[in-house]
Order: C-alpha cells, then structure tokens, then sequence
C-alpha cells in the first residue's frame, strides 16, 4: 500500500536513486555513481526550490521504502515547473500513485488559477503521453529542448 507523505529527507533521495525506476534511471541519467551524485545534487535544489511558492510529495511502501518523489515549484508569477523521481517499486504502485497525482495537481490548479505547470521528458515509455493527458497535460513542441519533450498544464481561470 502506497502512502502519501511530504517530508522527504536525504536518505529519501539516496534510496531513490540507487534503486531507481527503469524509466527514472534513463530519465534522469543514473547509470553510474557519477551520475547519480550529480543528480543528487540537482534534485536537492529542486526540492528546495519547492519549499518558497511550491509543493513536494513522497510515497512510501508499507515498509516506508520511498516509491516515488515528486515537486513543483515557481519559476514567474504564472509558470511553474514539476519533477517526478521513482524507485523500482513504482511499478507496484503506480495506478494509485497516479490517480493521486491527478488529485494533486487539480487541487493546487484551485490554488494557482490562471497559471501553467510545465513538465520535460525525455521518457521513451510508450504510454507517456497517455498519462500525461491522464493528469490534464497537453504537449507544447514548441517548448522542447533538444531531445527533451515539453508538456503543460494550464490552470483553469475560474
């Protein structure tokens, strides 16, 4: 059983990386301890930079394994951008962890009214588009960067 939480601590992000989600390990480029340290690193700032106008989110196993991260933050008064970071249980877990995630984001879309959430993949998963449209995602070429495919999310006005 998947539980939702939102403190997520160092050893979080550690365990999430050295076990990670096949999509998550070409996504995000874990393929060697290199790799995973800068990682690391780039998703510590992220997650701070969640903690000003933003929100984070962590799912546990039963056992408290971390399943899956996932952030938002501020990047202008009406854009903000989101990150999504899995461990190997993902696949486990996934339909609630994603009907969660659309409730997320709708209630933070009551919040934020009239901005846009923007999300990058470089993700070859055959479904990727599917469920971003699940969530309310649409796909913006036009703000692809190089192999990196860009989807948004625009927040209803009223």
């Amino acid at each position: 059983m998947a539980v939702l939480q939102n403190e997520i601590t160092t050893e979080d992000l550690t365990y999430v990386l050295n076990n990670p989600w096949s999509i998550s390990e070409a996504e995000w480029r874990l393929r060697d301890e290199n790799s995973r340290k800068s990682m690391f690193a780039y998703i510590k700032e992220l997650l701070e930079l969640t903690k000003g106008e933003g929100y984070s989110a962590i799912w546990r196993t039963a056992n408290k394994e971390p399943i899956a991260l996932l952030g938002g933050y501020k990047l202008t008064d009406t854009k903000y951008t989101t990150f999504f970071v899995c461990s190997h249980h993902y696949e486990e877990h996934a339909m609630k962890i994603s009907f969660e995630m659309r409730k997320t984001l709708r209630n933070k879309a009551k919040l934020y009214r009239g901005c846009t959430l923007g999300i990058y993949s470089i993700s070859q998963h055959p479904g990727l588009f599917t469920w971003l449209r699940f969530f309310g995602f649409t796909y913006v070429p036009e703000g692809n960067k190089g192999d990196w495919r860009y989807f948004e999310f625009v927040s209803p006005t009223n």
